[in-house]
Parts: structure tokens; sequence; C-alpha cells
């Protein structure tokens, strides 16, 4: 699974085929100016009825408050396709 690099976010999302590439782009920065440790990645995904597409997803980590203290969510992505 590829990293995709930064500059070249709009250009991945256009090739994946995002209907709206601008405001998930827009989305993209505004969840990583908060959580500066997800990296963005490519990889096809594949559904439950088999349809494969290539999909963007933040992997890394995200601290969550749990009863006052904090714990660490380490992997936030969809299971990719066995191939």
């Amino acid at each position: 699974m590829p990293q995709v690099a930064l500059g070249a976010e709009l250009q991945t999302l256009t090739e994946c085929r995002y209907s709206f590439p601008g405001e998930t782009l827009s989305d993209l920065w505004k969840v990583r100016s908060v959580f500066s440790d997800l990296r963005l990645y490519v990889d096809i995904y594949c559904f439950p009825n088999r349809e494969k597409k290539l999909l963007l997803f933040l992997s890394g980590t995200v601290p969550v408050t749990y009863e006052g203290h904090f714990t660490f969510v380490h992997k936030l992505s969809p299971r990719p396709s066995n191939q």
C-alpha cells in the first residue's frame, strides 16, 4: 500500500475517481491539522459484494480520552483486499 506524498493528494483523489475530490481534500487537511500523525495511503478495498475500488485511508495514532486517561487507537483504516 503506497503512501500518498504531500502535494499529491488532489491528483490521487482524482485518479481514484472520488466524486468530490476538492471537498475530500479539504476534509483531509482539517483532520491532519488536528491529528498530525495521520498518514494518507491508497489501496484496493474489496467490498462485501466483491467489487474492488481504489480508496484512500488515513493510518496513524489518535489519542482518545477514556475515564480521564489517554488511550491510543493505533490503526484507523479499512480492511484491504487479499490479493
